[in-house]
């Protein structure tokens, strides 16, 4: 019976840091160190207290096993609640710090090819962090009225400075807090696409395969076409949201800049 028992609580006990571990992928990151520990150390003591209680059979060795492995499972829980209770307190507190960073002196330019066609947006803007730590800041847009309010662009390059006008490289994850950071975005249409590592990077022109590609991106192609160009900016996880642009973006006329650049078709569709 003490055999069976130390069988079952085992599996219990490693299935327990199986969900901790895999919990941690959308749950807290915090659960995928502490699954694999808790499951040695929860099994070292159940192998511990089986041993010795083989030792000694009096006393219903079975019952009394079975209660060491209802409260290593108790204290598996104890930990998977606390560090769900201390992710949501952390989102919570950064949450908080992230609405007093401060978006200052917000403007936006059309983005030139080298002969001088449009072809997306160059975002400016300075900000201010409340603390010290990783923030993201990535701007996102998308259209106040048009054939798609998802994604419609992408940062193509970007640059940064902690004083001073921005320098080539790009914007970092991490900031300090009493520096004020002058950013720079260069963002181009979905439409358009990359290829090669250099910076800045080589552009191109996505070309839809009617057969293979066409009816699954109608979206993409519409883009090429719209006359809408009021485009809403959010700004990474600070309280700048839904906010317009100053100048209007028809991405028809960008997409007449890219052909009118000669960017070249982009290898795949990516």
């Amino acid at each position: 019976m003490l055999v069976a028992v130390a069988v079952v609580a085992s599996l219990v006990l490693l299935a327990l840091g199986a969900f901790m571990t895999l919990m941690s992928v959308h749950g807290p990151d915090v659960l995928g160190w502490l699954g694999p520990p808790y499951t040695v150390a929860a099994l070292m003591v159940l192998v511990w207290r089986a041993r010795a209680l083989a030792r000694s059979p009096a006393g219903h060795p079975a019952f009394r096993l079975g209660l060491v492995a209802v409260a290593l499972v108790g204290a598996g829980g104890l930990i998977a609640g606390g560090a769900v209770v201390w992710d949501d307190w952390n989102f919570r507190r950064h949450a908080a710090l992230a609405a007093r960073i401060e978006v200052l002196d917000v403007t936006d330019e059309p983005l030139l090819g080298p002969a001088g066609h449009p072809l997306g947006i160059r975002l400016r803007f300075s900000l201010r962090v409340p603390k010290s730590e990783r923030w993201s800041l990535d701007p996102y847009l998308r259209f106040e009225e048009g054939p798609s309010l998802g994604v419609v662009a992408w940062v193509a390059a970007s640059r940064a400075q902690g004083a001073g006008p921005p320098a080539p490289g790009p914007v970092p994850d991490w900031f300090e807090v009493g520096t004020t950071y002058g950013v720079e975005y260069d963002i181009v249409p979905s439409f358009l696409g990359m290829f090669g590592a250099e910076a800045p990077p080589s552009l191109c022109l996505r070309r839809l395969d009617p057969v293979t590609e066409a009816p699954g991106y109608a979206w993409m192609e519409s883009l090429q076409t719209t006359a809408a160009g009021t485009l809403l900016l959010d700004i990474g996880e600070t309280s700048y949201r839904a906010r317009p642009l100053s100048h209007s973006y028809p991405y028809r006329a960008l997409f007449e800049g890219a052909v009118r650049e000669r960017l070249p078709d982009c290898p795949t569709l990516r």
